[in-house]
């Protein structure tokens, strides 16, 4: 018979602590934050990492999408959108 020893017994009391209680935020101190959500394309990472990507040298560099592409979603989104 195998015993889980008292790794269980820590899980269990650290889970109540991992989650808010809902009930107890107040809410209208929580700041406002309007997001544009990014309409994703499809690209190969081998893509991304090649000269024909304009942003390769940011990717190359550790740098995600958002790098380049901040506060350009929309006009991004409706681009993918038009050519899709």
């Amino acid at each position: 018979m195998r015993k889980n020893g008292p790794f269980i017994g820590l899980t269990a009391l650290a889970e109540p602590a991992l989650a808010a209680d809902l009930a107890t935020i107040d809410w209208s101190k929580v700041p406002v934050a309007n997001v544009t959500l990014f309409y994703t394309g499809q690209s190969s990472y081998e893509w991304l990492r090649t000269s024909d990507h304009r942003g390769s040298n940011s990717v190359l560099d550790g740098g995600s999408c958002t790098t380049c592409h901040r506060g350009r979603q929309k006009a991004l989104g409706c681009k993918i959108l038009r050519n899709g």
